[in-house]
């Protein structure tokens, strides 16, 4: 009786052949599988394949390396395998859809039946599983002689656009399999050169370029829609009106972009094709900006009121904190986006969270009071946040550098915040910042050491590099998983942010000469330094006769309002009022972080002094969104 090959033993050969997996556990961690079960399908194998002169096809020595003894004999299965291949249900709907969506008049039961290695029957038995979905786009697959689709327009697009949304996975794949070649084959007979990976590098390029925030859950989305209008245009068929086109479009530099498409399609956009883009791209730019900008109006607010209801001890440590500050405010942005940061109490329990009684207290209170903005009130989201602020002070109190590749699809501040916490508290150096879209175009992969996502890693992601998922707001499990991965804290490190403010007796120009003095003389001792001021200190007091107020406010506390308008520069004007014996602040800032630095600076210098006689008068902060 032959000895069967399981789906999994197959996976183990191909691993073993085509992949950089020499050991039981880099083919364990790949396929998500223990290691018990790695050695018992290799036992299988080898009872396959036989003995080569009494040894086993494949062994393993102590360590868990793995040695081939007869590597033809391995290659030699892999082909009979191919042979026997026989398609999955969820693979050959997976088929039927893309050549329905793109290439329908391949549609043939017969052919596709020799193809799949299944009966006919089989194959008609799927088509009618299809049918019922197609209902669910109000369209409808007839038969007159040749397979046709028969609905509304915006609806065949709509279907199309999922068809390809279910192909994403297939970017991390380094071999594909049988059937996966023939979804290839079928889309490319119509696609010709059009491609994904065509698309996505010129989108990414123009997001750079533009300044504009485009989420991972969002960039797939978007490649896919300009890669099917595309496909319209090269098959000379009219891209339908579809609702995400009436949007304002943006002032954008699009020409770049254009000729990007154009050059690789070998065609001329028209004035109709080339709006309808900028619709698409409007649609998603415009999404995020408004919600970033709401976002940073109820967080300024949000964070500013904890702050202010901390014990005083906490107080002062984070008002003197840029960096705290900023894990503050990328932890509410992860509460209000909901980016997988809801943990079951039980799991957060393990962290065995030690804060002061008083601290504990008061985030209670505050979280049941301030549910408006941020719903903190469950006991998980309560835990969650003092988390955070557990690891904001230990971070606070406290040999080579490993390169490391971030993936992120996180915004820019956010991104720019987890770099430097990273390069702030370990041996590490970032190499890139990338989006997991970039992925499969990096090819450095030789110079790194460690990759770091902070989004579930692709289920086919192999590099033959060591990776590992993290949170944007590093915790306990974030510090042991980094622990495994032998990237060691730093020691010795001076806080270059402190001795700015213990300088204050110093103007602000010299302040920062000393700072950059010490800094350069400390780089040059290899001397680690936290320089956490960035543009944070940089910026100018100045009296003046008379404030521009604009709208758009929202009030902190009876004497505290806040202000958001555009500014390019970091300043603070002081406008001081003798006949009633009052005066206005109001501070400009180009990012939320720095306005609440800049608003705790005055704070701190108003708080329980006369210094311009300020009776009950308003702090005005104005705040630009970049």
């Amino acid at each position: 009786m032959e000895k069967e090959v399981t789906s999994r033993m197959n996976q183990i050969i191909e691993l073993i052949i085509f992949s950089n997996c020499k050991t039981l556990k880099e083919i364990a961690d790949t396929m998500g599988i223990s290691l018990r079960q790695v050695r018992y399908d290799i036992s299988r194998i080898n009872e396959v394949l036989g003995t080569n002169q009494v040894v086993p096809t494949i062994e393993t020595d102590n360590k868990g390396t793995i040695v081939i003894n007869d590597e033809k004999r391995i290659r030699d299965l892999n082909k009979i395998q191919e042979k026997k291949f026989k398609c999955i249900k969820e693979q050959r709907l997976i088929l039927l859809f893309n050549i329905i969506a793109f290439n329908i008049k391949s549609l043939n039961l017969n052919k596709l039946s020799k193809q799949l290695n299944v009966t006919r029957v089989t194959v008609k038995n799927d088509l009618n599983e299809i049918r019922e979905v197609l209902k669910q786009y109000n369209i409808n697959l007839i038969y007159v002689n040749n397979f046709y689709l028969v609905g509304d327009e915006e609806n065949i697009f709509e279907f199309r656009l999922d068809a390809l949304k279910k192909l994403e996975y297939s970017l991390y794949k380094d071999k594909f399999e049988k059937i996966e070649y023939l979804v290839q084959d079928y889309i490319q007979e119509v696609f010709s050169k059009i491609k994904l990976r065509n698309v996505m590098p010129i989108i990414s390029e123009f997001a750079k370029k533009n300044n504009v925030l485009i989420k991972d859950s969002e960039f797939y989305w978007l490649s896919s829609t300009i890669l099917l209008m595309l496909w319209y245009i090269f098959i000379n068929h009219e891209i339908p009106n579809l609702k995400y086109f009436n949007v304002n479009i943006l002032e954008l530099d699009y020409e770049e972009i254009f000729t990007s498409l154009e050059k690789f399609m070998s065609i001329e956009l028209r004035s109709r094709d080339r709006a309808k883009i900028k619709a698409v791209i409007s649609a998603i730019c415009n999404h995020d900006n408004i919600e970033v900008t709401n976002f940073n109006h109820h967080a300024v607010e949000y964070i500013y009121k904890l702050i202010i209801e901390l014990p005083k001890e906490y107080r002062e440590i984070f008002i003197n904190d840029g960096t705290l500050l900023k894990g503050l405010y990328c932890h509410l942005e992860r509460c209000y986006k909901k980016m997988e940061v809801s943990l079951e109490f039980e799991v957060i329990e393990d962290y065995r969270i030690n804060l002061d009684p008083q601290l504990e207290e008061t985030i209670d209170t505050f979280c049941i009071k301030n549910k408006q903005f941020i719903d903190l009130s469950r006991k998980s989201d309560k835990e969650l946040l003092k988390l955070h602020f557990a690891n904001s002070l230990y971070q606070h109190k406290r040999k080579e550098k490993k390169k490391v590749l971030l993936v992120s699809g996180a915004s820019k501040i956010a991104k720019k915040h987890l770099n430097m916490v990273l390069e702030s508290l370990f041996e590490i150096q970032i190499i890139a910042v990338i989006s997991k879209y970039d992925v499969p175009f990096y090819e450095d992969w030789n110079s790194l050491d460690v990759v770091l996502f902070t989004e579930s890693i692709p289920e086919y992601f192999n590099k033959g590099v060591q990776a590992a998922k993290i949170n944007m707001i590093l915790d306990n499990e974030d510090f042991l998983t980094l622990n495994k991965m032998n990237i060691s804290p730093k020691e010795h490190s001076l806080d270059l942010h402190e001795l700015y403010l213990k300088l204050d007796f110093l103007s602000n120009k010299d302040q920062l000469t000393v700072i950059k003095l010490i800094n350069n003389y400390l780089q040059k001792q290899v001397v680690v330094t936290y320089n956490r001021l960035e543009h944070i200190v940089d910026y100018n007091v100045r009296i003046v006769s008379e404030l521009d107020f604009g709208h758009n406010y929202i009030q902190l506390n009876e004497s505290c309002v806040v202000l958001f308008q555009r500014g390019n520069f970091n300043f603070i004007d002081i406008m001081i009022d003798r006949n009633v014996n009052s005066g206005v602040i109001k501070i400009t800032a180009d990012n939320p972080i720095v306005l609440l630095f800049l608003l705790f600076r005055c704070y701190q210098q108003l708080n329980g002094q006369d210094i311009f006689s300020m009776n009950n008068s308003d702090i005005i902060s104005l705040l630009q969104k970049t």
